[in-house]
């Protein structure tokens, strides 16, 4: 057969106006509508609750807190991050504990309060922030939030439930990543808005999860820099820290590589 008779039939084909189009998936939708509502959020207040649940349980600390984001100024490059709460660690040196904390990120120093110890940790590392950087949903602050779920090997709509009283989409989220951790995403049905993230972490062979759980969520309220003040009360003790590696704002990386 001539070329170009080969040709047409494909030609004609790709400008036939009845040719069915693909759908998007509905795992997809929801994704494209939580990128784009996440991004536009420049404040963010939520009772945050982290914990280790199936093989994870007793494995990682519990992390439970009130934490506040927003941009307070044209100059920032990151939202900045308050919170206060407790975290309780099951084991180590000292036994199982339970620790108050309160913590900020004020775009330039990071700062953490024990009111038990009378002690105040600064420095640049993130793990300063300590529970508060767990309890901290990354893709609050983000351009493009939910970019690396969108172009996952697998993404999956699990139906709805309730988290915190709020109806939300489950998305299943395969990352194709080497190292990322499949993870479980809970939107609220009407404001797309991320609630809920499980990682799944098993542990030899015993299925586990990483869960960071928000509550009481409030968007897009007025901040100024006196919000994530965090003035250290006298009597108070430096303590030093690591300075260097990481800090908040490094760009978040994709929730299933979150360690």
């Amino acid at each position: 057969m001539h070329p170009i008779a080969i040709i047409i039939p494909f030609v004609m084909l790709a400008q036939d106006p009845a040719a069915p189009k693909q759908e998007e998936s509905p795992a997809l939708a929801i994704l494209k509508a939580a990128d784009e509502a996440t991004a536009k959020v420049i404040s963010v207040r939520y009772q945050g609750h982290f914990e280790g649940t199936g093989a994870q349980a007793g494995r990682q600390p519990v992390a439970h807190g009130t934490v506040t984001k927003g941009w307070a100024s044209e100059s920032d490059e990151t939202m900045r991050i308050i919170g206060s709460g407790w975290f309780f660690v099951p084991s180590g040196a000292q036994g199982a504990r339970t620790t108050p904390y309160k913590a900020m990120f004020d775009g330039r120093i990071i700062r953490r309060l024990d009111p038990e110890k009378k002690v105040v940790y600064e420095g640049s590392d993130a793990s300063v922030l300590g529970p508060v950087f767990r309890l901290d949903m990354f893709e609050y602050g983000h351009d493009t939030p939910f970019r690396d779920e969108l172009s996952g090997t697998v993404q999956i709509h699990e139906g709805r439930t309730l988290v915190g009283g709020i109806v939300c989409d489950v998305v299943y989220v395969e990352y194709g990543i080497e190292g990322a951790m499949p993870a479980r995403w809970y939107f609220g049905a009407e404001d797309h808005l991320p609630r809920k993230v499980e990682r799944l972490a098993p542990v030899d062979g015993r299925a586990g999860a990483l869960v960071l759980t928000l509550t009481n969520l409030e968007v897009n309220f007025e901040v100024t820099e006196k919000d994530f003040e965090l003035t250290v009360p006298e009597g108070y003790t430096k303590a030093s820290s690591r300075s260097g590696g990481p800090t908040p704002t490094a760009e978040p990386r994709p929730i299933g590589r979150q360690s």
